[in-house]
């Protein structure tokens, strides 16, 4: 996000999501993470906006695009597994839908897992302003 403008539209976009969530807007909701964005508060905020959902909706939107998301957002695909894995009840569904996931979802989440417990999480890059 360039100006303060365009924070207030992303704000209010969310609030009208909010007021009318629909699973069909999680994949996108996802790919909006931007691990380049400086403004973490804005990106935090997504992240519990979609940990609002249902969790079967969550976690199969979050499969469903982890495989683009690493490439654009491999910080924030580690957080939101890092969330998933810190709530019980997330985690065995999570389990779950990982078993019955498609090959490529399922080798992209088992990477993701790999690099949380064998490298470091860390909450976005710096010099880059959100777009």
């Amino acid at each position: 996000m360039r100006s303060d403008e365009e924070f207030r539209a992303f704000e209010d976009s969310l609030t009208f999501l909010a007021a009318h969530p629909g699973p069909n807007d999680l994949p996108d909701l996802h790919l909006a993470l931007d691990d380049d964005c400086d403004q973490h508060e804005v990106m935090f905020g997504l992240v519990h906006f979609i940990e609002d959902f249902d969790v079967d909706a969550q976690i199969r939107a979050f499969l469903d695009v982890m495989p683009e998301m690493i490439v654009q957002a491999p910080d924030w695909t580690k957080i939101l597994t890092v969330h998933i894995l810190n709530n019980e009840a997330a985690r065995v569904h999570y389990k779950g839908l990982f078993q019955s996931a498609p090959s490529t979802q399922a080798s992209v989440a088992r990477g993701v897992f790999e690099k949380i417990v064998f490298g470091k999480v860390s909450a976005g890059r710096k010099g880059k302003v959100c777009t």
